[in-house]
């Protein structure tokens, strides 16, 4: 019992904690949601981007410029912050990966003769 009573010493729950993190959680929610539903599909798949990163990401950055090569073809990129993607769109359309992360499109697990790339 001596435990819980240290927990009380530090810990302040209150009704604005308790609704800050319900509001947080339920906006969560409401995002992973969306990202079963996919009801922006089309737009998703126009930017090469995978459902979490779509529906879920909010990304920031630091740097106001960043450059960075693509992870596939090495081709230099450049972003308007440090938030950048690891591939360039043209080779995320040819491997059906999101530019962003790196995931299939589809969230589904990629075949290895599908990646033969060359470096």
């Amino acid at each position: 019992m001596s435990y819980l009573n240290n927990i009380k010493k530090y810990a302040t729950v209150d009704f604005s904690y308790v609704y800050r993190n319900t509001e947080y959680s339920q906006c969560q929610m409401n995002k992973y949601k969306a990202c079963v539903k996919d009801t922006e599909k089309k737009k998703r798949l126009s930017n090469n981007l995978c459902p979490i990163c779509y529906y879920t990401g909010h990304w920031t950055g630091g740097q106001m410029f960043t450059q960075n090569q693509c992870g596939v073809c090495e081709a230099e990129m450049m972003f308007g912050s440090t938030c950048i993607d690891v591939v360039c769109p043209k080779c995320a359309k040819e491997l059906g990966i999101c530019k962003h992360c790196g995931t299939t499109l589809n969230l589904k697990l990629p075949k290895k003769e599908k990646f033969k790339v060359a470096k």
